[in-house]
C-alpha cells in the first residue's frame, strides 16, 4: 500500500494558508495599534504570502501544475517586503 503524497501536499497548502493569514492578522493589528511602517511592510508580505499559497493550491486542484510563472514574481516581491519591513 502505498502512501498517497497528494493529500499531504494538498494538508500542507491549507496548513500555510491558514497560518499566512493568522499571521496578517496579527501584523495587522500589530500595525493598527503602533502605525510604524515596518509592520504595514511585513503585512503586506503574509499578505501577499496567503494570496501566494490560495494560487497555488488554485492551480494544483484546477490544473495539477505545482509550478506556475506568476509564484516566483510573488516570491521576490514578499521577501523584499520582508527585507524592508524588518530593516527599515
Amino acid at each position: 500500500m502505498a502512501f498517497d503524497y497528494t493529500i499531504l501536499h494538498v494538508i500542507l497548502h491549507m496548513t500555510t494558508i491558514v497560518v499566512a493569514f493568522g499571521l496578517f492578522v496579527v501584523s495587522a493589528i500589530s500595525y493598527h495599534r503602533s502605525r510604524r511602517m515596518k509592520f504595514l511592510y511585513i503585512t503586506g508580505a503574509f499578505l501577499l504570502f496567503c494570496i501566494k499559497e490560495i494560487l497555488q493550491a488554485l492551480i494544483l486542484f484546477i490544473y495539477t501544475s505545482t509550478d506556475p510563472i506568476i509564484i516566483h514574481p510573488l516570491n521576490l516581491i514578499i521577501l523584499i517586503l520582508f527585507f524592508v519591513g524588518v530593516t527599515k
